[in-house]
């Protein structure tokens, strides 16, 4: 755990070396990128990310609005159109397609605009995975895999509202899944930081009268955790101290070759627990893996520190 997050005491200095370290960081993940335009990171037993991977660390770099990063997101858009005609995405080919990875996929692919015909991606094969409950589910299964998911279901919502209209029961599903706090935890993620950064991101500073927050400071327990705290900062009060503040803790985080550490943030939550187990906290079972390429906590930290700066839009 990193603990309590303390303020860098050269925060004005790292505030002004913003722009130099989103540059390191598209440099650090145009070498990390493999020379077929994927990003491979995690190591699971079922392998090595690819789909999935691929299509958020680019969807996510093109929010860094950095002319660099551009020749990267084509790459990787160009290796998802080639990988899967059927406009099906999932971790790996080794699994499933799922609704999560398609709906990143889909993402990326609009951003870039490689899917103007709307058949590239499947997005009724991601609208299929819209549950009784009103959320969206990760696989149709019948356990705890295909139960709705708030981590996915604000993914696969940005996915679809543009071309097959905004769920209303998805939305109302979704801001009902905060707790006490005001934040969101996700069925896949070790902590509720980027779960709540994506409902945020979808409904807005506020959702039935009561806003999102973020997780207590204190809980941030890696970088990828540190880089969706300071978006959410960012989405309410991207000038405020407190956002630069947390910006600037962010960048002295920064390794020499341009990434931020890897994050132990990923949780393969068994199939017999039900999303109801995991929203209600506590310890988890499931195993933990770290991004040990550090793809997704780089280009999350360069995201936030892009949008601090003024030169990124999120998402």
């Amino acid at each position: 755990m990193m603990g309590r997050v303390a303020p860098s005491p050269n925060w004005s200095e790292a505030w002004g070396g913003f722009d130099a370290a989103v540059a390191g960081a598209v440099n650090f993940l145009a070498g990390a990128q493999d020379a077929d335009g994927v990003w491979r990171d995690f190591r699971l037993p079922v392998g090595r990310a690819e789909a999935w991977t691929t299509a958020l660390v680019g969807r996510v770099l093109s929010a860094t609005g950095q002319p660099d990063a551009d020749p990267l997101v084509h790459r990787a858009a160009t290796w998802l159109t080639r990988t899967a005609p059927a406009g099906r995405w999932g971790y790996n080919a080794e699994v499933p397609p799922d609704a999560d990875s398609t709906a990143w996929a889909a993402l990326l692919l609009d951003r870039v605009r490689l899917d103007q015909n709307t058949t590239i991606a499947d997005l009724c094969f991601v609208a299929s995975h819209h549950t009784p409950e009103g959320g969206f589910a990760t696989y149709r299964a019948a356990d705890g895999w295909g139960e709705a998911h708030a981590c996915v279901t604000p993914v696969a919502l940005m996915a679809t509202e543009t071309r097959l209209g905004l769920d209303p029961g998805a939305r109302s599903w979704l801001a009902a899944c905060r707790d006490a706090d005001g934040a969101v935890r996700g069925h896949w993620w070790t902590s509720a930081f980027y779960p709540t950064l994506m409902a945020r991101t979808v409904l807005g500073p506020v959702a039935g009268g009561d806003p999102f927050r973020s997780p207590a400071l204190s809980r941030i327990g890696s970088a990828f955790d540190l880089a969706c705290a300071t978006l959410l900062a960012a989405l309410d009060a991207p000038e405020c101290t407190a956002t630069r503040r947390l910006a600037a803790t962010l960048a002295g985080l920064q390794r020499p070759d341009g990434g931020w550490p890897a994050s132990r943030c990923l949780r393969v939550t068994p199939h017999w627990l039900g999303a109801s187990g995991v929203a209600q906290g506590g310890h988890v079972p499931g195993a933990v893996f770290a991004d040990d390429r550090r793809t997704v906590s780089t280009v999350f930290a360069a995201a936030a520190l892009a949008v601090v700066s003024g030169q990124g839009a999120w998402p």
